[in-house]
């Protein structure tokens, strides 16, 4: 077969065989790309009806486009020889690189995800693998998982007889028929019982089970017996791993299917939160043990999702992996329907303050609420500004908050009331030292990770800042210790810097500050509680409140669970407070306004739509189409809607950035590592891009190209889809700068920059694509933090997000139509001053905003939580 042409692939070299067939390296001689091409055996073809079946699964698999599936390009047949052309990735299957003690738990899971996010995006098209086992996965050289085979199980022959535990048998979707490769099938594969997505959670417990040990977690002498024991026996256990990991793998393997995972969605979950715990870095049997790095201050490993309260709360520790030996008891201490959140309690247990929307259903206020029995809430600030995060003073008389009024800063007043006054401006997360000596701060109130934020100590009674840990480029979240020597932090090595995120600790007497997770950390983390004390570090994990030993920080127990998102956690004096929210939903809001004039026309009205939340909307010039990405807490789709008939149709079926063309004929989205595009009416995917990571930005105005950024720091790039050129548009001195957006002459661009302490925005001229250096910079707006300016469509008028009048609201202001110099004051276009309705902290891309003549409309965050305390449980 080697040297062959089948159509226009030259076929190469043999890479491998199995019972369907063979699988070839080939080259596509039309597109000049390697290929691989699995080369049918005959006896599998060879009834039609058989073949028709294979062709409409080859079909269905083919609409999977997706990183973690093997995207099948071509199906066809010459002289007889029926085959299959797929991508071709340079690696090893799994069953390969599996070895016979099993993988360490570092190189297992971030397989085991990948292979989970394929099969959850296999299922939400609507397709059960049925046939998943290792020797159907590839790992590319970098790491890249890839599933195949989707579909091709409906092909394979059947087999009654066999000693072979790991053959594959007849597939048929009737109830009745088995199917499947045995070692990998589950119990009602085995019994030939009808089939849904939860046969393909158990085989990926298999799988997993196989990657951790080495071992088949079912085997027998033959392949009866094999079955026998998938139907009746438990797997060995599994030693030496997590015992969150350990549940997993038993919940997968689970004989009856509704005790097992219902959803890939939340296997996933688990497994993302094993991944990022301290306890994945143990090595498994055989596996060299990993080093240590020694401290006095052990804390724990911050991972993705992972929301970290890191306050040591009073709290006894009596066992260093069960549950915690005295429970809590739980108490709602507010009960709003709008945003109540940031709770502090008094060193001495007796006051709790937290910030509520409650007095206005707009803004943020302080209060005070004493925890003595029918006392009522005090309210502390009036401000039509957000006063949120309080801190009190180590004596409990003083509160120290942030305020977004008169262009945002910390303010003091007294605990139970009183005049307030400014400590300091364009400061925000005060938090005063367990001894009342120091007041930190960060320079940035909100956690934008592209925005320059430095961790900053001052006297509490007044005077002179000095900066903490100057090498460490953006720092937030400050935590001190209990002896008020060091703070621990959030921070990296500058904004938007993502692969140097990690938890830091530095001395309050000066000196580097020392990492306590190394980088990768996910920035979305965020450390949620206020201060610690002796006992054990407090951290959240979803509803989950747990607590660490300080001393052993792989090892951690829950404390106990709340009802919706542990957000934020404070302890003192033997209590817990903490905000509990649910996830927030991101609502599209529509405004009528004659983009060119900036007057709106009309009042702010959410789009209809019945669940769920949508966020990074995009429009065409004219308004008739937005492309939105909707999502539900069990599936994500990238939507296309009709303005005039409010018709939606989906146009991928996953949690994708998609940007519609101008004119309304192409989409372009981006998912992982890729960038592609798609007619507007549906149809098939051209991948224009491969580069890890890469997110699509948006169109230029003329339609032409495609404008995308990669990584951190942030550097903008543009693709001309009629040649493929990729040009860099913007060379700076600048470490980030964000929101890249071309006039549709593409004479003019505009952006702005995060890591400024004034967030400037700018517009400067454009030659050819390319952005003029800084010395032809025109600053348009420097007050207030400023965000993701965008042109009106004559190009006369700039808007962008600014929070200048203590909110985050629309402003514009007018440019000079030849020089683009700034003529007259920006002006305010649409006030948005609710807490629980609010701009402030959402990211970029999720604003949108989807930008017509006559209209914007744009993603506005929903939040609502409330505060609840808890307390040791009397002892019986």
């Amino acid at each position: 077969m080697t040297g062959r042409i089948l159509s226009h692939y030259q076929v190469l070299e043999l890479l491998g065989s199995g019972g369907m067939g063979e699988v070839f390296k080939a080259r596509d001689t039309r597109l000049n790309r390697l290929v691989a091409i699995k080369i049918l055996r005959p006896e599998f073809v060879a009834q039609s009806t058989r073949k028709q079946r294979f062709i409409q699964e080859a079909q269905a698999a083919s609409a999977l486009n997706h990183p973690n599936i093997v995207t099948i390009h071509d199906i066809d047949q010459q002289d007889g020889v029926d085959f299959l052309v797929m991508e071709y990735i340079a690696g090893r299957t799994l069953d390969a690189r599996i070895p016979r003690q099993g993988m360490h738990l570092n190189e297992a899971l971030p397989i085991a995800v990948q292979i989970a996010e394929g099969l959850r995006r296999a299922h939400a098209a609507g397709i059960v693998h049925r046939d998943l086992k290792p020797s159907n996965i590839m790992v590319g050289d970098e790491g890249l998982v890839k599933i195949l085979d989707f579909g091709l199980a409906k092909l394979t022959e059947k087999t009654e007889s066999s000693g072979d535990a790991t053959r594959t048998a007849f597939v048929e979707t009737e109830e009745g028929t088995i199917f499947g490769t045995t070692a990998y099938m589950s119990p009602e594969q085995a019994e030939g019982r009808k089939l849904d997505p939860r046969t393909d959670i158990f085989s990926f417990g298999v799988v997993l089970y196989e990657m951790l040990t080495g071992q088949n977690a079912f085997s027998g002498e033959t392949r009866m017996a094999t079955m026998s024991a998938i139907l009746r026996e438990e797997p060995k256990p599994i030693g030496h791993i997590p015992p969150e990991l350990d549940r997993i793998v038993r919940r997968c393997l689970r004989k009856d299917r509704e005790k097992r995972y219902q959803h890939l969605d939340d296997l996933k979950l688990s497994l993302e939160e094993i991944r990022e715990e301290p306890e994945s870095g143990r090595p498994m049997p055989g596996a060299p043990p990993a080093s240590k790095a020694s401290s006095r201050l052990p804390w724990v490993t911050a991972g993705a999702g992972l929301l970290l309260a890191a306050t040591l709360a009073v709290v006894a520790w009596r066992s260093r992996s069960g549950p915690a030996a005295e429970p809590y008891r739980l108490r709602q201490i507010t009960a709003d329907t709008g945003l109540t959140t940031t709770p502090a309690i008094s060193p001495d247990g007796r006051l709790l303050a937290y910030a509520s929307d409650r007095a206005t259903g707009k803004n943020l206020d302080i209060w005070v609420h004493p925890l003595s029995a029918n006392a009522q809430p005090i309210r502390i600030t009036t401000h039509d500004a957000d006063d949120r995060d309080p801190s009190f003073s180590s004596d409990g008389a003083q509160i120290a908050f942030y305020s977004r009024r008169n262009g945002g800063g910390i303010y003091v007043v007294p605990a139970l009331g009183g005049q307030e006054r400014l400590l300091l401006r364009a400061a925000g997360r005060p938090r005063y030292s367990p001894d009342g000596s120091w007041l930190a701060y960060t320079t940035s109130a909100d956690a934008n990770p592209v925005q320059e934020s430095q961790l900053m100590v001052m006297p509490a009674t007044g005077g002179s800042s000095r900066r903490i840990a100057p090498e460490i480029g953006w720092s937030h979240f400050p935590v001190w210790s209990p002896d008020s020597q060091s703070i621990v932090f959030m921070g990296m090595k500058g904004p938007g810097a993502f692969d140097s995120s990690s938890l830091w600790r530095a001395s309050t007497n000066g000196g580097a500050a020392s990492a306590i997770t190394g980088p990768p950390v996910d920035v979305a983390q965020r450390i949620a509680g206020d201060d610690w004390q002796d006992g054990a570090i407090l951290f959240s994990k979803g509803p989950e409140l747990r607590a660490m030993d300080p001393s052993r920080p792989g090892e951690s127990a829950v404390l106990f669970t709340a009802t919706g998102n542990v957000t934020r956690a404070t302890a003192a004096a033997g209590k817990i407070a903490f905000a509990s929210q649910p996830p927030f939903t991101q609502r599209l809001w529509s405004v009528p306004i004659d983009m060119n004039s900036g007057r709106v026309r009309g009042p702010m009205e959410r789009l209809p739509n019945s669940s769920g939340s949508q966020r990074q909307p995009t429009a065409t010039l004219d308004g008739a189409k937005l492309v939105f990405t909707h999502i539900e807490p069990t599936r994500a789709e990238l939507r296309l809607r009709e303005m005039a008939s409010g018709q939606e149709t989906v146009l991928q079926a996953q949690n994708v950035r998609g940007v519609i063309s101008p004119d309304g004929a192409k989409v372009a989205f981006s998912d992982t590592g890729s960038v592609n595009v798609m007619d507007a009416a549906g149809g098939e995917n051209t991948k224009l891009l491969e580069s890890l990571p890469v997110t699509i930005f948006g169109w230029t105005p003329d339609g032409y190209s495609l404008v995308y950024w990669k990584g951190g720091p942030i550097r903008y790039f543009t693709f001309d889809l009629a040649n493929g050129e990729i040009r860099e548009p913007m060379k700076h001195t600048r470490q980030v700068t964000h929101s890249l957006e071309f006039t549709r002459d593409r004479r003019w661009a505009s952006f702005h920059i995060p890591d400024d302490p004034r967030q400037p925005v700018y517009v400067a001229p454009a030659r050819e694509g390319i952005v003029a250096g800084e010395r032809e910079w025109i600053r348009v707006s420097d007050t207030g933090g400023n965000n993701r300016p965008w042109w009106s469509p004559d190009a006369n008028l700039l808007y962008w997000v600014s929070d200048r009048d203590g909110f985050r609201c629309v402003w514009a202001r007018r440019l000079d139509p030849a020089n683009k110099q700034p003529s007259g004051e920006a002006f305010p276009v649409i006030h948005i001053h609710e807490a629980s309705h609010s701009l402030a902290g959402t990211g970029i891309g999720g604003f949108g905003p989807a930008v017509s003549r006559d209209r914007l409309i744009f993603a506005l965050p929903e939040y609502s939580g409330n505060i609840w305390l808890a307390e040791k449980a009397p002892a019986k």
